[in-house]
């Protein structure tokens, strides 16, 4: 009998030493790292990194950056992007949890295209810089430029037919630039890993940088702000991995005060992997996308931010919403591409009207309104096997007017309209140019 009981005690100690052990065997680990261009060192943005035989997978950010859950290890993870061969990475242990990983450009996906034969213009003069970025700016264009790599970089002021009005040089000030970044303001930024300087242009001083800011206070800042109507600065949020975007606008007259426009959420989608999600908090079942009400509590929005941290690592498989807010002459327009339709604001937020969409439904569609500020004119593009075409949106009855193909150039990037002009980014391979991405512009 007592050799019983101990045998009891035993095995309850030993189910005691062996839980933690067992938490231990089944903690899930995260491997993350960086992204890069092999040949420029700069962050590849849209990467996808998925685990072998699952579906957990992830996508980089703005910074190259990616984080993923794998439950074991050793694992095998792969990394694809449309402009880039895809490779796969085996880990091993715990030591190598944290990776740098640089991807080959698909040089073999660009055939040979005589530039000048075509209907465009280079904006870049100089063959030894490569544009990584550009943004319109004083009635001209900003063009970030590389020699090399990202160390090496100018900041240069152009006119529309690329004769430079201003020089910056970045490397004298210790500045590896990401990327250039134009707020609701129309102020434009150069944006580092951690800080953010914007850019001042002077015929006395020429270009200057002024106002470092920290990026995460600039995010908050002024990443979400999308334009300015009067004394209305109007903001664009999306919350819960992307699934919720909430529209709003501060009256600068009426301190800190905010006026909400629009809240959709894609319930649907939440509900897969929130099962204990709160239905009271979202009305009806209709298609894939579901709307709440023209305005919504902050009280309802802290719930449906509750729910977010309880259901487990969302996977990417899951699209975020893309419902944009467009400011047309004054009108705020949410191109609502979850129910098809463009709807449109006062400034105030009044709702004025709706009209039906049905390019979304086309597969080619790729996410994007692009609107010529000079004109007003909105724009959407499509991608069918490398070659990008624009079609352009008439907002008042949501029917594609016309269609513009850019002929023959393979994986253009950054596409920008104004005043009738198409401009771009370009790896132009011909003539000895080398591998040189270069800023141009297309007539239409």
């Amino acid at each position: 009998m007592e050799s019983l009981f101990s045998m009891k005690i035993f095995s309850i100690i030993f189910l005691i030493l062996l839980i933690p052990l067992l938490s231990i065997g089944q903690k899930q680990l995260y491997i993350s790292g960086y992204i890069k261009d092999s040949e420029t060192d700069l962050p590849i943005e849209k990467a996808s990194i998925t685990l072998k035989n699952s579906k957990i997978a992830a996508i980089t950010d703005k910074f190259g950056s990616f984080k993923i859950m794998v439950n074991k290890l050793p694992a095998e993870i792969s990394i694809s992007h449309i402009c880039y061969n895809d490779i796969k990475v085996s880990i091993i242990d715990t030591n190598h949890l944290s990776l740098e990983i640089k991807l080959r450009y698909k040089v073999n996906l660009l055939k040979e295209v005589n530039i000048n034969g075509l209907n465009v213009e280079r904006i870049s003069k100089y063959k030894q810089f490569w544009a990584m970025d550009y943004e319109f700016f004083y009635d001209n264009i900003l063009l970030l430029n590389l020699n090399n790599n990202v160390s090496n970089a100018t900041l240069t002021f152009v006119n529309y037919s690329g004769d430079t009005l201003s020089n910056l040089d970045l490397k004298k000030r210790k500045i590896k630039p990401v990327k250039l970044f134009k707020d609701c303001l129309d102020n434009v930024h150069i944006i580092t890993q951690d800080t953010a300087y914007q850019i001042f242009y002077s015929t006395e001083k020429g270009l200057e940088l002024k106002f470092p800011t920290e990026i995460s206070k600039f995010e908050y800042l002024l990443n979400t702000c999308v334009t300015l109507i009067d004394s209305c600065v109007y903001y664009q949020y999306y919350d819960y991995h992307g699934f919720i975007s909430q529209c709003y606008y501060i009256n600068l007259n009426k301190k800190e005060e905010q006026f909400t426009i629009r809240t959709i959420f894609d319930s649907l989608t939440i509900n897969r992997f929130e099962r204990e999600f709160d239905k009271h908090y979202y009305i009806g079942l209709k298609k894939e996308c579901h709307v709440l009400p023209w305005t919504v509590s902050d009280n309802e929005l802290k719930q449906l931010r509750y729910f977010e941290g309880s259901g487990g690592q969302l996977g990417w498989f899951y699209p975020a919403l893309y419902v944009p807010l467009v400011n047309v002459n004054d009108t705020l327009c949410v191109f609502n591409h979850c129910q098809l339709q463009i709807e449109f604001f006062t400034k105030t937020g009044k709702y004025i009207n709706k009209v039906s969409i049905i390019y979304p439904k086309n597969n080619k569609w790729v996410q994007s309104i692009i609107k010529d500020t000079k004109t007003s004119k909105v724009y959407t593009p499509f991608l069918n096997n490398g070659i990008y075409t624009l079609r352009e949106i008439d907002i008042r009855d949501g029917v594609i007017k016309r269609t513009i193909k850019i002929p023959e150039l393979l994986f253009i990037e950054k596409i920008k309209v104004l005043n009738n002009y198409i401009y771009f980014l370009y790896r132009d391979r011909y003539k000895n140019s080398g591998d040189n991405k270069m800023l141009y512009r297309m007539k239409f």
